[in-house]
């Protein structure tokens, strides 16, 4: 997958500070993906998108994170996403016994003789051999102990893999003047400055969690809206439609809607 594909949907990636060679980065975006097979996957509302490019401006992975959520809102997440999981094929069953240990423990519920010893990842792929992971990754809030990230893997030849290029990736073909620096809040959002929350950690108990996963505390906020205008963008021939985005990579479809979401604190 081109990363020319990402600049004509309109996303602009800048370098991430210290990988500048091989990893772009893009912020508050929405992806949707529908499969070789014609399946449409469940929205995924990126908070930050990590994407790994090899020279020739190939995209190798896109990896997508949101923000650090409850308890519930996890649950209500990955709900969305165990049907189409294949190694291993998880239920809901074995989602809840792992919520619940993290509830009973958000800092050490992977350690210890009754530990859960997995962070629950999703695996599946197409017919075209682009691969899919969703995972949790430990957030370590007592609020918002879980974040949920996304992986896709392009399958590249062994020449397309190994290599890379020897200075900060440039602007695609056709964008050359487009500054590619990254801005001073790259990275994840800033977690939310909150007295409840900032209390129960100096303190060290673990909160009520029937109370906390309702007030929806979390280091970002959900989207006002989004950018309605789009480009469609085939791997070949870039052409033009109103209102969605469509990357077509072999016979799969990747949709990204750029969020415009509401002001939030970054990093400093």
């Amino acid at each position: 997958m081109p990363v020319k594909d990402l600049f004509d949907a309109g996303l602009r990636p800048y370098g991430f500070p210290t990988l500048e060679k091989t990893l772009l980065e893009a912020k508050h975006l929405k992806v949707r993906l529908v499969q070789a097979d014609g399946v449409a996957l469940p929205e995924f509302q990126a908070e930050t998108a990590g994407i790994e490019v090899r020279a020739d401006w190939l995209i190798a992975e896109l990896e997508l994170a949101n923000a650090p959520m409850t308890i519930s809102e996890a649950r209500t997440e990955m709900l969305r996403w165990i049907q189409f999981g294949t190694r291993p094929k998880w239920s809901e069953a074995e989602l809840d016994s792992f919520l619940a240990a993290v509830a009973a423990d958000y800092i050490d519920y992977n350690y210890g003789p009754n530990a859960i010893r997995h962070n629950f990842r999703i695996y599946w792929s197409d017919v075209k051999n682009i691969t899919y992971v969703v995972w949790f990754q430990q957030a370590r809030h007592p609020a918002t102990p879980l974040a949920v990230r996304m992986k896709i893997r392009f399958p590249l030849t062994p020449a397309q893999a190994g290599k890379s290029f020897d200075i900060p990736i440039p602007p695609p073909p056709g964008y050359e003047n487009v500054d590619m620096t990254a801005p001073k809040d790259f990275g994840p959002d800033s977690p939310p400055e909150d007295p409840e929350i900032e209390r129960v950690r100096r303190a060290g108990v673990m909160p009520d969690y029937s109370g906390l996963p309702e007030k929806r505390i979390r280091s970002g906020v959900l989207p006002r809206g989004h950018i309605e205008e789009s480009v469609v963008a085939d791997a070949a021939r870039p052409s033009r439609v109103s209102s969605a985005v469509w990357w077509l990579v072999g016979i799969a479809t990747v949709v990204i809607a750029i969020g415009a979401y509401a002001s939030r604190k970054g990093k400093k």
